[in-house]
């Protein structure tokens, strides 16, 4: 029990070693554009495309319409599902236009009666000119006008662009950390990855659901969107770093809704965890080369210590008082209370 003692304390100061440089990273792109300011909107703006994947949301689309007509001549357009049988969203979005006042909005039923989000953004990314920039968002998005000047100044057929995003909701208690957790993994981990990454060919680094930006000729030259996996976003930062194509990090970032519950948190992260967890089998699916399996081994360890890390811990605090060594418990809880508050205090400064 000593050895997976010491292995375990020797991977957890590695941890927190790792996420103090990916702060510094975030910290300091951050600074480093603090002063800059997106074009305001312009007919430059013509050469994006806004998608919006929606499914049963018609009580909350008419909300998302009225923020994304600000955004004119950026054309936006919903793409709702056949899936959605009863065509509730679809037909709220045809009675909101027919009034006239959404000139730059669009709406697409996507004839999939199965599948997912993948198979919406798919439908879509048809109709679009190669010439086109492709940028995705949620029903719930709330972007600032400055995300797509500022992509439409820097954006290249060889670079994607993501947008990470924060949670400023007012919760109280489990949901409060959990928060706190989330702000962290996406100001600290995923920002600060995005950065390292510029640099590094062998480590893995995914894109999100949202916030996504690529011209529409890089997306089809991947085959869009694997719309048979569970985590359509993992594996698209999969193909895009095997293809050479570098991933960039928008420096205006993204206010999103917070899980309004313990239970979809807990499903919400359940549903992510499956983006690593099947890291391998995007490795057989595509090139199986080192490259590939290096980031293949590097997205799967997200999975393992989302697993098994609380699991070991548990272990060993239980063996610690069963013992009753006082020095192993202290060391124990002593450098998981760095890594998990610690580097979350980090995340909340930047947040600040």
């Amino acid at each position: 029990m000593y050895y997976l003692y010491f292995i375990y304390l020797i991977i957890l100061v590695i941890s927190i070693v790792k996420n103090i440089i990916l702060y510094f990273y975030s910290k300091n792109f951050i600074h480093s554009h603090c002063n800059i300011k997106g074009k305001s909107i312009n007919n430059y703006f013509k050469k994006i495309v806004l998608i919006i994947p929606v499914f049963e949301e018609a009580e909350v689309i008419e909300k998302s319409i009225q923020y994304f007509s600000t955004f004119d001549p950026v054309n936006v357009y919903y793409v709702t599902t056949s899936k959605e049988k009863d065509k509730k969203t679809y037909n709220r979005i045809c009675e909101l236009l027919k009034k006239g006042e959404y000139r730059n909005i669009r709406v697409i039923n996507s004839d999939n009666v199965e599948g997912n989000m993948a198979d919406q953004l798919n439908y879509m990314l048809n109709y679009i000119p190669n010439d086109k920039i492709v940028g995705v968002y949620n029903v719930d998005s709330r972007p600032q006008v400055s995300t797509i000047g500022y992509v439409c100044e820097n954006i290249t057929r060889n670079l994607v662009f993501q947008q990470v995003s924060y949670f400023c909701d007012k919760n109280k208690g489990l949901l409060r950390s959990a928060q706190s957790w989330q702000n962290r993994w996406s100001l600290v981990y995923e920002l600060g990855k995005y950065i390292a990454n510029l640099n590094l060919k062998y480590f893995f680094t995914y894109t999100i659901g949202h916030g996504f930006f690529a011209y529409a000729s890089t997306l089809k030259s991947v085959g869009g969107w694997d719309s048979d996996e569970i985590n359509e976003d993992n594996v698209m930062g999969y193909k895009l770093l095997l293809n050479g194509i570098k991933i960039v990090p928008v420096p205006f970032f993204e206010k999103a809704d917070f899980a309004f519950s313990k239970l979809v948190y807990i499903k919400q992260q359940s549903t992510w965890f499956n983006g690593p967890a099947y890291a391998f089998k995007y490795f057989l699916k595509y090139k199986k080369n080192i490259k590939g399996l290096l980031m293949a081994i590097d997205n799967f360890k997200c999975a393992v210590s989302w697993l098994i890390g609380p699991i070991i811990f548990v272990i060993l605090l239980i063996y610690g008082v069963y013992i009753q060594n006082v020095f192993f418990i202290l060391v124990l809880l002593f450098l998981e209370s760095i890594y998990i508050t610690g580097i979350n205090y980090l995340g909340d400064l930047l947040l600040r």
